[in-house]
C-alpha cells in the first residue's frame, strides 16, 4: 500500500527572502528613469539646405522659408525647416523665426530672435546670428530644454529672376558660448 503524503499549506515570512523575479528591480529603474528630469542640452553642428526668400512689400519685411540637412550634436542626422522673418524698414527691431530639427528619434523646435549687431561690429551681407531657446521637444528629447546660438548665412542663386521671390542656399551654424556679434 501507498502512502500518502499529506499538502499542508502554510505562511512564510517574506522578509528574509530574495525575489528570484527580476521584474521588480526593472520596474524599480524605469520609475527613477522616469522620475529624473529632463536635461539640458547645448545644440552644436551645422546644417545646409535651401531657401526661398518671399518679398511682397519693403514695409512689411521678408519671410525665408528654410529645408535642409545636418549633423547636430547631440541629436544626430536631423531634417532642419522653418521660417525667418526680417522686420521692414523699421530699425532696432530684430527678426524672430522657428526651426524644427527632426530625427529618427524624435524633435526640438527652437525660437529664434536675431542677435543684432553692436554699432562697432559689421556683419556680412546675408549673415545673421539668433539666440535660440527649445520651446518643445518630442520622442527621445521629450522635456529637454536648452538655449544657445545659430549663425544662419544665405547666399542667392545667380540665376533669380524676380526680386519678390529669391532662391538660395543656407548654412545654419550651432554655436556653443556667447554671440560673437554682441560684444563691443
Amino acid at each position: 500500500m501507498r502512502t500518502r503524503k499529506r499538502f499542508q499549506p502554510q505562511m512564510e515570512g517574506m522578509e528574509a527572502m530574495v525575489l528570484l523575479s527580476g521584474a521588480a528591480s526593472a520596474l524599480h529603474a524605469k520609475m527613477m528613469v522616469d522620475a529624473t528630469p529632463a536635461g539640458t542640452i547645448t545644440l552644436a553642428g551645422t546644417a545646409h539646405g535651401r531657401f526661398v526668400e518671399q518679398q511682397q512689400n519693403p514695409d512689411t519685411g521678408k519671410t525665408f522659408q528654410l529645408n535642409g540637412m545636418g549633423i547636430i550634436s547631440p541629436i544626430g542626422r536631423a531634417n532642419v525647416s522653418g521660417s525667418l522673418q526680417f522686420p521692414g524698414f523699421i530699425m532696432g527691431v530684430p527678426a524672430t523665426g522657428t526651426l524644427h530639427l527632426r530625427t529618427a528619434h524624435g524633435s526640438l523646435t527652437l525660437q529664434l530672435t536675431q542677435v543684432l549687431p553692436t554699432a562697432a561690429t559689421s556683419v556680412p551681407a546675408g549673415q545673421s546670428e539668433f539666440s535660440y531657446k527649445i520651446t518643445q521637444a518630442t520622442g527621445r528629447f521629450q522635456g529637454d530644454q536648452g538655449s544657445g546660438l545659430v549663425d544662419i548665412m544665405t547666399t542667392a542663386d545667380a540665376n533669380n529672376a524676380s526680386i519678390q521671390t529669391i532662391r538660395g542656399r543656407f548654412t545654419a551654424t550651432f554655436l556653443p558660448g556667447p554671440s560673437p556679434l554682441a560684444r563691443t
